[in-house]
């Protein structure tokens, strides 16, 4: 759950009050004219993000409104300052539903979204996947860890979240094949979730490598930047973040999604530009193989006419 996201939820609640004839003038005007804003560091985000996530979590719709409605609904007026009591209650009401549905969508989603991108990749480039995204939690985790600082509460969140992100599940790791084999004790391998986000990285990373569009720059910013914001990302990393061992603060939170994204991209657009180079150097012997053929062929047939 993001600051976006949830404004989107509370304009689409906006818009369903606004539009139903079965609420006073006065109301559906008040409704219609607030503006709902909320910062990322504040009180009210972080106990919607924590009732959202507890959702997210266990999926059960029923406890998700009973400490919805004892939290939110119960001091309506806190959450949406600016409204009378009557407008915030009934806005408080109609954003849970949409937050329930927008919970299910997410839910749903993500499998969608993978599937179609891992239909995009062969069982070798998925494998590719999987070993590089745990290059990637390992060397972060190791970065933390060795650092002089690592047993600050902002380290040890980091490390938390990190390792919330490594597959422990022995059934799980034998379907990682490629890390398999080549682990000798230190390799990591990602989970469910964390391969959703490599996957989403993955796909944002192929769009801007289009034929013709990259042979001279990558733009590995717009990939970062789609990858941070994707829904199915944030959604992905928030039901991680909510395993780990440690509370996360929000700003940790997303310092190491965005820090995950982007040694992931850097790495892959790293690995492309080498295969790029290994391509022409492999076209160019190719060149040179076909012009000796025929340098050889020309001489063989002057050396023939000199001798007849």
């Amino acid at each position: 759950m993001t600051t976006d996201v949830l404004i989107d939820l509370v304009n689409d609640a906006k818009s369903k009050i606004a539009n139903k004839k079965v609420f006073t003038n006065a109301i559906r005007d008040e409704i219609r004219s607030y503006q709902f804003e909320i910062s990322e560091e504040s009180k009210e985000f972080e106990d919607l993000q924590m009732i959202c996530e507890g959702l997210t979590k266990n999926g059960n719709a029923e406890k998700f409104y009973s400490k919805y409605y004892a939290t939110i609904a119960l001091q309506a007026t806190k959450y949406f300052p600016g409204l009378s009591r009557n407008s915030a209650t009934l806005l408080s009401t109609k954003l849970a539903d949409r937050l329930l549905a927008h919970s299910k969508e997410v839910q749903l989603s993500p499998n969608r979204a993978d599937d179609e991108v891992e239909k995009s990749l062969q069982e070798k480039e998925m494998a590719g996947l999987q070993y590089l995204g745990g290059y990637v939690l390992q060397k972060l985790h190791n970065k933390h860890r060795t650092s002089k600082n690592w047993k600050t509460l902002e380290s040890q969140q980091a490390i938390s979240a990190l390792k919330a992100c490594k597959e422990e599940s022995k059934n799980a790791l034998e379907s990682q094949k490629l890390v398999t084999s080549l682990n000798h004790g230190g390799l990591w391998s990602p989970t469910r979730k964390a391969q959703t986000i490599f996957l989403k990285a993955e796909h944002y990373f192929r769009k801007t490598c289009k034929p013709g569009q990259c042979q001279r720059s990558i733009n590995i910013h717009d990939a970062i930047e789609k990858s941070c914001k994707d829904p199915d990302v944030v959604s992905s990393f928030n039901a991680i973040v909510s395993e780990a061992s440690l509370k996360i603060e929000n700003s940790v939170s997303k310092d190491m999604l965005h820090s995950i994204i982007n040694l992931y991209v850097r790495v892959r657009s790293f690995s492309f530009a080498r295969d790029i180079i290994q391509k022409h150097k492999i076209k160019q012997k190719q060149v040179k193989a076909k012009a000796l053929r025929k340098e050889i062929q020309r001489a063989s047939v002057d050396n023939e006419e000199r001798q007849s």
